[in-house]
């Protein structure tokens, strides 16, 4: 790839798919977020964000996939809270499986499951501490560390981004994050 082509790609990513240029032209004529709920993948579907928008009276529902730099923009720019404490967690859950997903094609499955484990021992609240408990004790390799702090960064982000600007008290933010981690946890 060239510099040219990777500009390009960095000017679809900031701008999104066509799903969410469609979104962004709704709200400029007027429509406004009433709620925003996540979708989990189902089937051929990839997860997605399903917007209920309201313009004269007239409610819309539209879906964009989520996760796209776009969108994750948008909702963070806006401060918009999802619908549920249930769908924040799965927007926390897909975010660091993506990322332990990136870290097994890079240092290996078993380093990716054990940085989640190490993240849990190191800050993880009571729902992952429950997966982690019975564990036994995880690799000290460099890799596994390499993928713990990589992962740990992930994990701050999602507290910060859920505290700082979508609203929510500290002590929740650190929760719902803290249910993620366990779901990946729980699911190796």
């Amino acid at each position: 790839m060239g510099f040219t082509e990777y500009l390009e790609q960095v000017r679809t990513e900031t701008e999104g798919d066509a799903f969410f240029r469609l979104l962004k032209s709704h709200l400029s004529s007027g429509h406004k977020v009433q709620k925003v709920s996540f979708v989990p993948a189902e089937g051929p579907q990839p997860p997605r964000y399903r917007f209920l928008l309201a313009r004269l009276g007239t409610l819309t529902t539209m879906e964009v996939p989520a996760g796209q730099e776009a969108v994750e923009h948008f909702l963070s720019q806006t401060k918009q809270q999802l619908a549920s404490r249930e769908d924040e967690v799965q927007r926390c859950y897909l975010r660091l499986h993506r990322a332990i997903e990136a870290l097994s094609r890079v240092l290996g499955r078993e380093a990716a499951r054990d940085a989640a484990r190490n993240v849990s021992r190191e800050v993880g609240g009571p729902e992952s501490a429950r997966f982690t408990t019975t564990a036994p004790q995880v690799s000290s390799s460099s890799a596994a560390r390499l993928a713990a702090e990589h992962l740990r960064r992930d994990f701050d982000a999602n507290v910060r981004d859920l505290y700082v600007e979508r609203g929510y008290p500290l002590v929740e933010a650190g929760r719902i994050a803290d249910e993620a981690l366990a779901r990946l946890i729980e699911a190796g």
